[in-house]
Formats: C-alpha cells, structure tokens, sequence
C-alpha cells in the first residue's frame, strides 16, 4: 500500500510522491493531487518531476498561471526539456489566445523531438484553433498514425468534423473510445458534438 511505504532517499521519496499523485489523478480527485504536490514541492523544492506533474495538475484544473508559472520554472532548470515546453504551448493554445507564445512553446519543443506523437497533436490543436485546419489536419494525422491516443483521436475527429468529413471523424472518434473509453477530453467532445 502507498502510504505505508517509507522513502529511504530523497529520488523513492519523489517516486512514491508521484505514484499517490498519480492515483489520486486517476481516481478524478485533481485538488487532492495538487495539495499533495504543493506539499511535495515545498519539501524538495525544485524537483523537475514534481514540477511536471503539478503543471499537469493545474492545467487540468485550467491554473493557466500556476502552471505556466512551473513550466517555466522546470524549462529554467532543464531548457532541453521538450515536454516541458509541450505542456505549455499546449495550456496557452487550449485555454487562452495566446497562440503565438503557444507557437514558439511548440515548435521548441518539436525542434527537440520532432516525430513525438503527444507534441504533433499540440501543434495540431494549435493550428485548429488558429483556423489552419490543413495543417491541423497534417499534425494531427501524423500524430496518430504513431500514437492511437484517444485525446489525439478527439483532437483529429473534431477537425474532421469542422472539415465536414463527418463520418471519418465519427470513425476516429469510435477509434478512440475503443482505445480508452475513461478519456475525458474524449468523453467532453462527443458531448460538444452531440455524439
């Protein structure tokens, strides 16, 4: 059981902070995740995972501040960090307009590791939510041809949809849900599209 672990060095105490957090993500339960990591983070201060995981945490709480604020901090402490970048590119493309900071985020981060499959979808969404829904498409398509990630799969079902290939999308959509039903950005745009 997790909490009956006792962590010998500080790197299985980080390993054992990100397992709870993990299982408390998991289990739909984000501001106990966050309280934990806070807690985490102001017991090993500066630690490049608890960073991450915390940013994951407040983007899906939409903290746009808090987590820009952490990826910054861990893009200062590992500036080759391409999932760092990612992670805000993506936030600032998804839940604000600041598309042309999402952009140089991005295209860092593809720079970095140019055929990831999770940072083609960012660039993807990016241009889908700058109106180039071409290369949305190509980002998106590339995307998924190496990863059948069920949120790559919302991403690329929607654009189809906005393309007016509709059943494609639906297809995609279906593809997804059978990769993994749970998906909440899944589950969220087959409500918006009444799916």
């Amino acid at each position: 059981h997790l909490a009956d672990i006792v962590p010998k060095t500080q790197e299985q105490q980080v390993r054992v902070y990100l397992a709870r957090e993990q299982v408390l993500r998991d289990s739909d339960q984000p501001q106990a995740a966050l309280k934990l990591l806070d807690a985490a983070l102001l017991e090993i201060p500066d630690d490049p995972d608890l960073l991450y995981s915390r940013g994951l945490v407040t983007a899906m709480l939409h903290m746009v501040n808090r987590h820009e604020r952490d990826m910054r901090q861990l893009i200062a402490l590992e500036p080759d960090n391409a999932h760092a970048y990612n992670a805000l590119g993506y936030t600032l493309a998804d839940q604000t307009d600041r598309y042309d900071e999402a952009l140089e985020l991005i295209k860092k981060a593809l720079e970095l590791l140019p055929d990831d499959p999770f940072i083609l979808d960012s660039m993807g969404w990016l241009q889908y939510r700058m109106g180039n829904l071409v290369a949305a498409l190509e980002y998106l398509q590339q995307a998924i041809d190496q990863s059948p990630d069920a949120e790559i799969a919302a991403h690329l079902g929607e654009v189809l949809w906005m393309t007016g290939a509709k059943d494609e999308a639906r297809t995609t959509w279906r593809d997804g849900k059978n990769t993994d039903p749970g998906n909440p950005v899944l589950i969220d745009t087959l409500r918006k599209f009444g799916q």
